[in-house]
């Protein structure tokens, strides 16, 4: 429906008026002349002529006192004169209602303005407090000094120097919650390790949050790194316009759908699930009968890699869809649809829609039904139930002898007759990832995690991997996010990351922008690109969840992307548990509305796993990097510099340009040009007392020519 506003009725009626008063008189003149006869008295004639005259009708039909042929052109202007002033003013009586808009436009020239500390007075900023020691390295033994070395340090943000000062270092990232703990052997240090605590989540808000130390990116899912200072309101008033380079966690997701759904049977009053019958099925809806005949894991490996460059395409969509083929063959086994091993002649007991039975329990039912229901731990085998092999060290080999059952969801009366054990689905998990405990540190085993999705009310399933990257953003005073632009390769940062010939079980790898001076340092390896991949670590391998009793370290650049990972797809059964916040649906209604929507598609179902990190990202870290923050490292990293002072900004003085009615003011401006003093700062009677008495004539020959520079910012 099309709206009209009260200015808009009020410009129509304004043109109404504005052609009657055109139409009417003129039509009253043709009704004049239509009454006259040929001969009146001289009196009558002066009337009729006045009337005539002043009407339109002259500029209509060209007599020749509406001639402007050897009309001296100061009459000639003087007659037309009128008409034109007529037509204005009717202009504006049709346009005035309708509304006139003043903008004020920023300066043009970057001026210094005080920045200072902006607190947060919500639930974050009154729920955090920083630590007073600093990090630690990762603990193999209980006998080395857990100080992370001054070189390494200096190294992993020695490129800030070339940054804007807004950039924060990999020390810069912190844990807003943390515990110590007591180490042995080493004369009981105590050092910092890690703790989460829920403060409040943001998931149902699609916007950009300021919160204590960060930028919360509630629509595209990623938070950056800053301690808010804001322009001093006092040298300000009107506002500013800055930009900031913000450095950002980025969360990343591919998924795939299996094609596999989940259907409920909810019991009828007084029957037993599991004792009177199946509740839960699962229904084929294309997963089994229309899978592909083609290994796709035979076309993967390049370059003697699994997955080649993964800094440059770490290809999560494919992880995704292998994972999903593989799994779905896996079950086909499972349900004896088809066999191993065979050829193209095996057996196909394929039906569309074709029901598996599952056994479970209603109170599992009902949060399935009521929530979105995400899977970390062996997620591969989380739809049926098989035997949890033992490995025998004796003889290298897997014992299925007298195993336990290992089972999520399980299937009531699956023949499993080629007697899948958990072995089978867990390797679908480890090329997922891609890193595995033995494998090295370096830059091309990323930190990934996949897992299993099933969507709100019997969606299909989905897999799927994560990663999560680093990039450095441009965040403006409005808060409007977008990537930095660069010019050329040159122009991009360059990130390091540590490779210290370790495997992954024992090093959380350090990551930060370098100094190219440094790129040839020992361990290291350097990649210039606008964003890295984080690199995997010994809390990914270890599968380590966010936790409010128990902590590892106090390394959060590296060890938070993972543990938050494991935490977001930590099977949503049991919802709050050990501090973390209910990122299912389970107990928000509106919540789960909003995951029903989105997990509709794969494309959605991806879009919710990176609000769902955003959302434990944002109450487990903090920036601690400001345009006022200290320049020394903390106490057990002493002996370098942070970063080099910014020149002209190290007092807090930051560059903005700067908002100013007072530069619309003519009488401002004209004073600024002719009396060489600029004032467009001060009070209005404060300025009327000191420039605005001042004696300015108009004549221009009261003047010397103004300068050439000056006539261009006066024409601009």
């Amino acid at each position: 429906m099309y709206h009209i506003t009260v200015g808009s009725v009020s410009g129509i009626i304004a043109a109404v008026i504005a052609i009657l008063q055109f139409v009417v008189p003129n039509a009253l003149v043709i009704a004049l002349v239509g009454t006259l006869s040929e001969c009146h008295s001289a009196v009558t004639w002066s009337v009729v002529s006045r009337s005539l005259q002043s009407s339109h009708w002259p500029l209509i039909l060209r007599p020749e006192s509406a001639s402007t042929t050897s009309v001296q052109p100061r009459i000639k202007a003087a007659v037309w004169l009128r008409p034109v002033t007529l037509a204005l003013i009717a202009v504006a009586a049709v346009v005035t209602p309708v509304g006139l808009y003043e903008v004020v436009q920023p300066g043009r020239k970057p001026q210094l303005v005080t920045f200072v500390y902006q607190p947060d007075d919500g639930p974050f900023g009154t729920s955090h407090t920083r630590p007073t020691c600093t990090y630690t390295a990762d603990i193999v033994h209980n006998d080395y000094d857990r100080r992370i070395p001054a070189v390494l340090a200096e190294l992993y943000q020695s490129g800030l120097k070339t940054q804007p000062r807004s950039v924060s270092s990999f020390f810069d990232i912190g844990w807003k919650s943390y515990n110590t703990r007591t180490g042995d052997n080493i004369g009981n240090q105590t050092y910092l390790v890690d703790s989460y605590r829920a403060i409040s989540s943001l998931l149902l808000s699609d916007d950009v949050h300021l919160v204590q130390g960060l930028i919360v990116d509630g629509h595209s899912g990623r938070v950056g790194f800053r301690d808010h200072t804001v322009p001093s309101s006092t040298e300000v008033p009107y506002g500013a316009e800055f930009a900031e380079d913000i450095l950002f966690l980025e969360p990343e997701t591919a998924c795939v759908d299996i094609n596999i759904t989940v259907k409920f049977q909810m019991p009828l009053e007084g029957q037993l699930p599991g004792l009177d019958g199946p509740i839960e099925y699962l229904v084929d809806n294309g997963g089994f009968v229309n899978l592909s005949h083609h290994d796709p894991w035979l076309d993967l490996f390049e370059n003697g890699t699994l997955y080649g460059d993964t800094q440059c395409d770490p290809r999560l969509e494919d992880r995704a869809y292998r994972s999903a083929w593989t799994m779905n063959v896996e079950n086909m086994f499972f349900f004896n649809l088809t066999a191993p091993h065979s050829n193209s002649s095996a057996y196909l007991d394929f039906e569309l829609g074709k029901t598996f039975a599952m056994n479970n329990t209603i109170s599992n039912t009902m949060l399935q039904v009521l929530s979105l229901l995400t899977v970390g731990a062996n997620p591969f085998e989380s739809l049926v139930s098989v035997p949890q092999a033992q490995f025998d060290w004796d003889n290298a080999t897997y014992d299925v002898t007298n195993t336990s059952t290992n089972s999520i969801f399980g299937v009531s009366s699956a023949p499993n007759p080629f007697g899948l054990t958990d072995q089978n689905y867990t390797f679908i998990n480890d090329v997922c990832m891609g890193s595995m405990s033995d494998d090295f540190a370096n830059s091309t085993n990323i930190q990934v995690k996949c897992g299993l999705v099933l969507g709100v009310a019997s969606k299909a399933g989905n897999q799927t991997p994560n990663a999560c990257r680093a990039r450095v953003m441009v965040d403006s005073a409005y808060i409007l996010l977008y990537n930095k632009q660069y010019q050329n390769v040159s122009e991009m940062p360059m990130w390091g990351i540590e490779t210290p010939n370790m495997t992954l079980r024992d090093v959380d790898p350090l990551w930060g922008i370098v100094d190219p001076s440094m790129r040839d340092s020992v361990n290291l390896t350097v990649i210039q690109a606008e964003q890295i991949y984080i690199p995997a670590s010994s809390v990914a391998i270890r599968e380590l969840t966010l936790s409010a009793s128990y902590g590892v370290e106090y390394i959060p650049a590296v060890q938070a992307p993972a543990m938050i990972w494991e935490t977001a797809y930590a099977l949503d059964l049991t919802p709050s548990v050990d501090g973390v916040q209910d990122l299912s649906g389970l107990t928000s209604l509106a919540l789960a509305t909003k995951w029903k929507q989105m997990s509709a598609n794969a494309n959605g179902t991806a879009a919710i796993m990176n609000l769902r990190w955003t959302d434990l990202a944002a109450n487990a870290l903090v920036g601690t990097r400001g345009w006022l923050t200290d320049d020394s490292l903390p106490p057990n990293l002493q002996g370098v510099q942070r970063r080099d002072t910014v020149p002209g900004v190290g007092d807090g003085r930051v560059p903005v340009i700067r908002f100013f009615l007072w530069r619309l003011s003519a009488g401002r401006l004209l004073a600024a040009l002719r009396l060489r003093e600029e004032d467009f700062v001060s009070p209005t009677k404060e300025w009327a007392r000191e420039q605005g008495s001042a004696q300015l004539l108009l004549a221009e020959a009261a003047y010397e020519p103004i300068a050439q520079e000056e006539q261009a910012v006066a024409s601009r």
